[in-house]
């Protein structure tokens, strides 16, 4: 227990004082500003009191203190997380980009794209093909927006695909941004008015 502060100028530098002959009259004394305290019950409420304050003002500095480390922790927390979560954009935008720059090739039809580019000929854009199961090497599906792998003996994932492709081919027709060639094959309206006539072998 440490000693009592002074009760009117706070100071420590209290004393106890016990007569030798009348210890009845006992006291607590400053020895900074002289004052006094009688009595054996007022000066152990006072001591009670003063206790009591202590325990209070510890209690308040030691929560002070938890919180100033909670929050120092949360902070170094936040502060991996920031680091992580800035390596991990950095990783995906890098990713994004690779893929963006992959080359997709259709054998079939003599055709080379990359993901996000428009089709010439069918007017929409190619999806990113999903990987190749294990021990296969399907190519892509001929329909642009598709993102399945066509089956081993056709150019699409399914019947639907080529559905797809024989109605948007017949809407392109209609609007005239689309012809055929004598031998049935598809022409780019848009590059034959540059001069430039492109006939490629796909989706038939």
């Amino acid at each position: 227990m440490q000693r009592p502060t002074c009760k009117k100028c706070g100071g420590r530098n209290t004393f106890l004082d016990v007569p030798r002959f009348h210890p009845e009259q006992v006291s607590l004394g400053c020895v900074t500003c002289g004052w006094r305290l009688y009595g054996e019950e007022e000066i152990q409420a006072y001591v009670v009191q003063y206790n009591k304050r202590l325990e209070q003002e510890e209690a308040k500095i030691a929560a002070q203190q938890a919180e100033a480390k909670r929050l120092k922790a949360l902070n170094l927390k936040r502060e991996r997380d920031r680091m992580y979560w800035a390596r991990t954009k950095e990783q995906r935008k890098r990713k994004k980009e690779q893929k963006r720059e992959q080359v997709y090739i259709i054998p079939d039809m003599n055709t080379v794209f990359r993901a996000g580019e428009m089709d010439s000929i069918l007017k929409v854009r190619w999806a990113e093909p999903l990987p190749n199961k294990e021990g296969e090497a399907l190519s892509p599906c001929a329909w642009p927006p598709c993102e399945q792998r066509a089956r081993a003996n056709s150019k699409y994932c399914s019947r639907k695909c080529t559905v797809r492709v024989a109605h948007k081919r017949a809407q392109l027709r209609k609007k005239g941004e689309l012809k055929e060639s004598g031998d049935g094959l598809p022409i780019d309206v848009n590059s034959c008015a540059k001069d430039v006539v492109t006939t490629v072998a796909r989706h038939i």
